[in-house]
């Protein structure tokens, strides 16, 4: 039997990623990022499956369902960064004040006959995370009801939410700019202001999961970008030019 090899620490350098060249007004990125989201999205589909065949399939392996999650989360952060981006740079008229508007009934949705439709589903992606439930613990989930196996309608419908946000990113950011619009008229009636921060990227080769290291190369342009997008919009940087 051979003997152990000791480890050596200057056999593995310490990782050090290479300079990126930010442009200088952040939405000049938003078609590089585009494309570089809808290049991961076609990715995940081919190892996955398409939403229709994962709807047509009901279940697959736990580790695969694990995998999936772990890419779409990751694909999530980088659109909704090129979202933040794409949305900051909007001019749009003065926000209304928050409350329910009067609108009219709408006609009552029709169910398609065909549930494999995923134009027909109700797939939607949240920009802002979700507040938890009163009452409710958070990190505290359900047995699975199968040991080996998971169901895979919630991966296909975000997949379907990814499909759509990434195709109408426009009409998704000008949503969200409203949105911002109104946290914006809002927070400036209130005494102690608050920052809004995007959440920061650390990445290491080693040490994080393959979803991260998928989008890793957006990741490196959006962060920095939504971050300085940001500090324009809340006046805390002075524009550059």
């Amino acid at each position: 039997m051979g003997r152990r090899r000791e480890f050596d620490p200057y056999d593995y350098p310490p990782y050090r990623p290479k300079p990126v060249e930010l442009p200088e007004k952040p939405v000049d990125a938003v078609p590089e990022l585009r494309e570089f989201a809808a290049m991961v999205w076609g990715e995940v589909v081919m190892v996955f499956g398409s939403s229709r065949d994962l709807m047509r399939g009901v279940t697959l392996p736990a580790n695969c369902v694990r995998l999936a999650r772990d890419w779409l989360r990751n694909l999530e952060l980088l659109v909704r960064r090129m979202i933040l981006i794409l949305a900051l740079s909007k001019t749009l008229p003065p926000p209304k004040p928050w409350g329910r508007a009067a609108h009219e009934p709408r006609e009552p949705r029709i169910p398609a006959k065909d549930w494999l439709a995923c134009d027909t589903w109700k797939a939607s992606f949240r920009m802002m995370p979700r507040a938890p439930r009163p009452g409710r613990v958070s990190g505290v989930r359900k047995p699975p009801r199968w040991r080996f196996f998971r169901l895979t309608a919630g991966i296909a419908r975000r997949i379907e939410a990814l499909r759509r946000t990434i195709g109408h990113h426009h009409a998704c950011a000008r949503r969200f700019a409203r949105t911002l619009a109104r946290w914006q008229a809002k927070e400036a009636q209130r005494n102690d202001r608050r920052v809004m921060r995007a959440k920061a990227w650390d990445f290491h080769p080693h040490r994080d999961s393959k979803g991260m290291r998928a989008v890793n190369d957006g990741m490196r342009l959006a962060f920095p970008l939504a971050e300085r997008a940001l500090a324009i919009w809340q006046g805390e940087l002075i524009e550059p030019g």
